[in-house]
């Protein structure tokens, strides 16, 4: 797959509070060859803020400390979490350097602090972490994704997620049960291709309670937006 991203349009899904729309962080400074090897916010970004934002009343209870952001491509989602959540240690992830520059110009360019690293998901992250997200590459396509990443496919890697769209994901779960706080949350992008249900009882398996926050269909694809806690221990 060669920078085939499916390009879902703008969500319009209601926020939580139009003073959060507001903070919705610029990304104005992207150029043209930026947009050869990052992600452009799209479909999935907004929503994934819009279903954040609109639980903020839930977050807003808990003692969130540390925030990282998995797959962050542009920064505007690890930017708009450093804004609803000025307190908070905001850390932006990556395996590509291209998103990585720009995101630490997303977070220059709104006058935020987020930490940018160089991760393959959260092997040089330690935790505890008390907000986990990820809009990870969940298009099926065969793409090897065992090949190096360069600026002709850094794209692809930001897209395709292997044969149904999920060998990505499923390397993350274990590793998000296991660096999450107590009391931490996840939320995760996926696509019905990818088969919601079944990811959902497969996060249960690693010891998480999942939901779907949000189902949103699109002209391509159903988005969903997965909300995932961790289990009491017993």
């Amino acid at each position: 797959m060669q920078n085939g991203a499916t390009n879902f349009g703008h969500s319009a899904f209601p926020v939580f509070d139009e003073k959060i729309a507001a903070k919705m962080p610029t990304y104005r400074h992207m150029t043209k060859e930026d947009r050869r090897h990052v992600y452009l916010p799209s479909d999935d970004t907004f929503l994934l803020l819009d279903a954040i934002h609109s639980d903020f009343k839930y977050t807003f209870t808990l003692d969130i400390r540390r925030i990282v952001e998995v797959g962050t491509g542009s920064g505007v989602v690890a930017t708009s979490l450093a804004i609803l959540f000025p307190d908070a240690d905001v850390t932006a992830v990556d395996i590509n350097p291209f998103a990585l520059d720009f995101a630490r110009r997303t977070a220059k360019e709104n006058n935020t602090t987020v930490s940018v690293i160089s991760s393959d998901l959260l092997a040089n992250i330690p935790g505890p972490i008390d907000m986990l997200v990820f809009n990870p590459p969940y298009v099926p396509d065969p793409f090897d994704l065992s090949q190096e990443l360069t600026e002709d496919n850094a794209l692809d890697f930001a897209l395709v997620g292997g044969p149904q769209g999920r060998s990505v994901i499923d390397r993350f779960i274990p590793e998000a049960a296991q660096a999450l706080s107590e009391h931490g949350t996840l939320y995760l992008i996926a696509i019905e291709a990818n088969g919601v249900d079944e990811l959902c009882h497969m996060m249960e398996g690693h010891g998480f309670d999942a939901v779907v926050m949000v189902r949103r269909e699109f002209d391509v694809e159903t988005l969903v937006i997965i909300r995932a806690v961790l289990k009491p221990a017993e």
